[in-house]
């Protein structure tokens, strides 16, 4: 293991990710210094962003040249954790969030797109009294968090002899590509450029349908990035305005797409849109959108009737507001964005279980979604449907095809043990959610999921009586759409920061990094 080469890139990294702070900080220089002083939070983070950078350029600048797929891995997992630590730090010196623990929560969900929030709880501020610098700042994690770091890697670090390879390689959550490595960086820089593009036609967008020019440009930077960071308690249901939500569901579909099929189309103006639309992970992406909302339609429309909501009573009993509650928000837990216009966690049971199965497979791989996705979901059907197949008929000659190419053997059972792994490990984060004895069942799992899927909101277990909804369980905690993690014990909020990072790069960078093997030279 290089690792004088390895600190010397983290040097590249939080170089970037200190600089990027300038933004905010222009934000907090026209802020009052009370309650929170932002123009001293974002200063200091700054400060102490390149003095660690200055360290580790320093413990690095006689590194030799040599890169490889283990320092890639390396680089990118401490580079997460890193940016995790420090995005924190203008929570804390600001005053807003003293607690560490609550500043590094939301700093590692806003990076890791989960959107998840501290913000709202006993002992934390509403979204809406935070100042403009810290709403941007946690918009602008999320948009760095979407594709944006592993890709200022990529496009960044050649001036420092490195190819990008091996960190795109390292990079689990999927920026795919087929090309070689002599066109690699262009393909790095074009999958940036169409985030770029897609992030400003969705704030134009927004502004369109008559967002504030300052709540369109953050909510786009979460609506892309699918981190699901808003400007409101409420999310997006504060708007109460079907314009925003149709452009917030058209982009967390895109953001839940492979970014690599949209460049193409892009690229080649549409020729190919006939091959990117035969690809089976799309055509499964989007039935299983349609699915989905369909079954929590009926099911809001034939059992919901007046259901408690954040803001009041929200009345089903007409099928276009099931229609536009069930879209968004299934789209929204589909995606891992985590935007709600509903407090969806006293709807009927049914439509529950079609937004946990969001939460468990998330969006396209190549995505900025979280969650197991589709890709792996459709060949663990095609697998199972296979040895159906061969049980039936033991002599056939058969081989498992996705898409009219056959999988490889390695190719299926990589997918077999993350489909694995990722099970596993929702069920061990449930037991040690279960630690805190105001959780149930149904929140141990869900939040376990909403974790390490990124997601962000679980489903808190309610009982609704005359139109009133309530948490089960005495001292119970809403952790739900309109709810807030501020009120976990800080070990659990640890915990959660961890699976946030692992489910973000999809497990197994940062299980090999506990290997011995992996650090032996």
């Amino acid at each position: 293991m290089n690792l004088a080469r390895v600190a010397r890139l983290l040097a590249g990294l939080v170089l970037f990710f200190s600089v990027v702070q300038a933004a905010p900080l222009a934000f907090a220089f026209g802020e009052p210094r009370a309650p929170f002083d932002t123009r001293a939070g974002f200063a200091g983070s700054i400060a102490v962003g390149l003095s660690v950078a200055a360290l580790l350029y320093l413990a690095g600048r006689r590194a030799p040249r040599e890169f490889h797929r283990r320092e890639g891995v390396a680089v990118v997992a401490f580079g997460w954790l890193l940016a995790g630590g420090l995005g924190g730090i203008p929570f804390v010196w600001s005053g807003v969030l003293p607690n560490g623990v609550d500043a590094a929560f939301e700093s590692f969900s806003g990076l890791t797109t989960t959107g998840a929030s501290v913000f709202g709880a006993s002992g934390t501020p509403t979204v809406e009294s935070l100042p403009d610098s810290l709403l941007f700042w946690r918009a602008l994690m999320n948009f760095l968090g979407g594709v944006g770091i592993v890709l200022v890697f990529i496009i960044l670090l050649p001036a420092m002899g490195v190819t990008g390879k091996n960190l795109l390689a390292s990079e689990q959550t999927g920026v795919t590509t087929e090309l070689g490595e002599p066109r690699l960086l262009e393909q790095a820089r074009a999958l940036f450029r169409c985030y770029l593009v897609l992030n400003v036609a969705c704030a134009l967008a927004y502004l369109a349908v008559g967002l504030a020019p300052f709540d369109a440009v953050c909510h786009a930077f979460t609506t892309i990035a699918t981190g699901g960071y808003s400007t409101r308690n409420l999310s997006l249901g504060a708007f109460d305005s079907a314009g925003v939500e149709i452009v917030a569901i058209v982009g967390m579909a895109l953001g839940g797409c492979n970014f690599a099929w949209l460049v193409a189309l892009v690229r080649h103006r549409g020729r190919d849109a006939a091959k990117v639309l035969r690809q089976p992970e799309l055509q499964c992406y989007f039935a299983t959108l349609c699915v989905g909302l369909l079954i929590a339609t009926l099911a809001l429309w034939l059992g919901g009737h007046r259901v408690p909501n954040g803001d009041g009573v929200r009345d089903y009993g007409g099928f276009g507001r099931c229609l536009r509650d069930a879209a968004f928000n299934v789209v929204s837990v589909f995606t891992s964005t985590g935007f709600a216009t509903a407090d969806y966690q006293s709807w009927p049971a049914l439509a529950l279980l079609v937004l946990f199965y969001g939460m468990l497979v998330g969006g396209c791989t190549g995505s900025t979604s979280g969650g197991l996705k589709v890709l792996r979901v459709v060949i663990s059907a095609k697998l199972a449907t296979f040895h159906g197949r061969r049980f039936m008929r033991p002599k056939s000659v058969e081989r498992l095809k996705l898409g009219g190419e056959v999988l490889a053997d390695p190719v299926v059972s990589a997918v077999l043990a993350m489909v694995v792994l990722w099970l596993a490990l929702v069920g061990i984060g449930a037991m040690v959610y279960a630690s805190d004895g105001r959780l149930h069942l149904q929140d141990c799992l869900t939040v376990s999921a909403a974790m390490l899927g990124n997601t962000g909101p679980a489903l808190s277990p309610v009982v609704v009586a005359d139109g009133t909804a309530q948490l089960v369980g005495t001292g119970a905690l809403n952790l739900g759409p309109y709810g807030s993690y501020g009120d976990l014990p800080a070990s659990l909020k640890l915990w959660a920061c961890l699976q946030m990072v692992v489910g973000r790069l999809e497990l197994m960078v940062l299980l090999v990094l506990l290997s011995p093997r992996f650090w032996r030279s």
